[in-house]
């Protein structure tokens, strides 16, 4: 296990910026609910709101 992930945090973001294939796996502990979307609509959602788009610069920089 490298982290947990808490409700509201993003996932994958870096492979779908690089056209790469991420290299882990994501499970949960329990039942939970995940949305999955292509690049385009990624995009958009971080072009519409800056704030995450914030969160995911900096994830993209560590």
């Amino acid at each position: 296990i490298v982290g947990d992930a808490r409700a509201g945090d993003v996932i994958g973001e870096i492979g779908v910026l690089c056209y790469r294939p991420q290299l882990f796996t994501v499970r949960t502990r329990r039942l939970c609910q995940l949305l999955r979307m292509n690049r385009t609509t990624f995009l958009n959602i971080v072009q519409s709101n800056a704030g995450d788009g914030t969160i995911i610069l900096r994830n993209f920089l560590q």
